[in-house]
């Protein structure tokens, strides 16, 4: 059964600070971009790209270095890169703020941002994983009780994740919430390196907390 997640609407209304709403802008648009995770090299910022027929993927894109202004997305088992695409950026609105909250197993809370849609209509919530094998933080999308994100050319998925939720009501999101599964550690998420740089590249961005019955 769903369950509303009340305490998230709370911290996402008055625990961030105001006028940090989110817009999804054309690339190249002077903007202040949104965080969404990186490597010790890299700073990666969420995109989307739409590829006809009312797919459109988010994934992850940077600006400088190989494949620098390429948005990078995980479909059909690879890492694609494409040319055209939009970028998340804030917009300034009252009383709007957005925050990376833990999920896990297809969970998720209210407002979650809906970046995109696959072939069958389904929509593609904006998620980043953690790459065990490096600590990289790498934005995707949730699909099948995963976080799909691509790296060094391939797909790789990832049952633990953060999930982007925002009271933005100027850009998509779910309306009720997906429940996490029994055995979530949400603290082993936010504990890890590459969570906790992206935490702190702009404070109050994730959610440390959770309500008891999330």
């Amino acid at each position: 059964m769903e369950r509303t997640l009340a305490g998230v609407l709370v911290f996402l209304a008055s625990g961030l600070a105001c006028a940090d709403g989110l817009q999804w802008v054309a690339k190249d648009t002077p903007a202040t971009l949104v965080a969404g995770g990186g490597s010790d090299a890299l700073s990666f910022h969420v995109c989307r790209a739409d590829l006809g027929n009312g797919v459109v993927v988010p994934g992850k894109f940077w600006t400088s270095g190989a494949s620098g202004g390429e948005c990078r997305i995980a479909l059909d088992g690879q890492e694609r890169g494409l040319a055209a695409f939009e970028v998340l950026a804030q917009r300034s609105i009252a009383e709007a703020s957005y925050a990376w909250v833990p999920g896990h197993a297809m969970s998720y809370p209210q407002r979650s941002l809906i970046g995109g849609k696959a072939a069958d209509g389904e929509p593609l919530l904006v998620c980043a994983a953690v790459h065990a094998a490096d600590g990289s933080v790498h934005p995707g999308y949730i699909h099948d009780e995963n976080c799909v994100y691509g790296k060094d050319g391939g797909q790789f998925t990832s049952a633990n994740y953060v999930v982007l939720a925002t009271n933005d009501a100027g850009v998509p999101t779910t309306e009720s919430a997906q429940p996490a599964t029994e055995g979530f550690d949400p603290g082993s998420i936010l504990a890890s390196a590459g969570v906790a740089a992206l935490c702190a590249s702009k404070e109050g961005s994730c959610m440390r907390s959770l309500p008891d019955d999330y």
